[in-house]
């Protein structure tokens, strides 16, 4: 991903070189035409804070923590992100909860040696995540 609005996300393939860029609905991932620009409003893009600890609540069941956490907190949801270390490797996983019970447990990318960069993000009432470095997921919030 290089760019996004609320209209959609700019993304390339990174099978095909050079690069070519392309706008994709957030809602849909179709095709789109470029948004209009000079009307983007970068508050509406929020990016996690890290975080060296959070309390989990105890519904969460986990394994050792790896490095630190991100977290995001938005109206009645609070969303993590972390690296849990399973035997030799890690594991990086995507939690949204409410007061009391777990809306999305995934695992983002599996059995990786090192910390992967930040894979979250809102736009306006948006999750997007990245799963298996090849796959863009949107949730309306």
């Amino acid at each position: 991903m290089n760019r996004a609005t609320d209209e959609g996300l700019q993304v390339f393939d990174p099978k095909i070189n050079p690069r070519r860029y392309l706008w994709i609905s957030n809602a849909s991932a179709e095709p789109i035409q470029e948004p209009n620009l000079s009307n983007f409003n970068s508050s509406s893009f929020v990016l996690p804070q890290l975080r060296d600890t959070v309390e989990l609540p105890h519904f969460i069941r986990r394994k050792e923590l790896v490095g630190q956490l991100s977290e995001l907190v938005f109206p009645d949801l609070k969303i993590l992100s972390f690296h849990e270390k399973i035997s030799d490797y890690m594991h990086q996983r995507l939690i949204v909860f409410d007061k009391d019970r777990v809306l999305i447990d995934e695992i983002l990318i599996k059995h990786i040696q090192k910390l992967q960069p930040e894979s979250f993000f809102m736009v306006g009432n948006y999750l997007f995540y990245i799963r298996n470095k090849n796959e863009i997921v949107s949730y309306l919030v």
